[in-house]
């Protein structure tokens, strides 16, 4: 039984950095066409596929951060935040820092740690203050 656990997670952890890695590609589309309403779309796609994938096998971290970018990039989608250096500077390090909390899924690394409370402050920052 352990054993098919862990081969459930292995195949968690391959569909993550393949979302990982999509939402990576979507950003460069979005830095060049920031009115594209399709990039939007998918970036919330991929971030809530990650956030439901993330829950189901315990990665929770990894869920809640998902869900703060969902939340973000859904206000983007609803006029009521705009595209801005900042969002795409935040979204751009969080693909970073989820590839990180794979690997990290715990917050061990202090590094990670400090960095994880550093980017949902700027993500929250973004959600309460930078309407349009």
């Amino acid at each position: 039984m352990e054993e098919q656990m862990e081969q459930y997670i292995r195949v968690f952890i391959d569909q993550a950095k393949d979302l990982i890695s999509e939402l990576e590609k979507l950003i460069s589309k979005l830095k060049k066409d920031t009115k594209d309403f399709e990039i939007i779309t998918k970036i919330i796609n991929i971030v809530h596929s990650l956030k439901g994938v993330s829950g189901m096998f315990g990665y929770r971290i990894i869920g809640f951060y998902s869900q703060k970018l969902e939340l973000l990039y859904n206000m983007v989608r609803s006029n009521e935040v705009e595209i801005s250096d900042e969002l795409i500077e935040v979204t751009i390090k969080s693909v970073i820092h989820l590839r990180n909390l794979l690997n990290d899924p715990m917050l061990k690394n202090k590094e990670i740690e400090s960095n994880h409370y550093k980017l949902l402050e700027r993500i929250n920052f973004l959600n309460n203050y930078c309407f349009k």
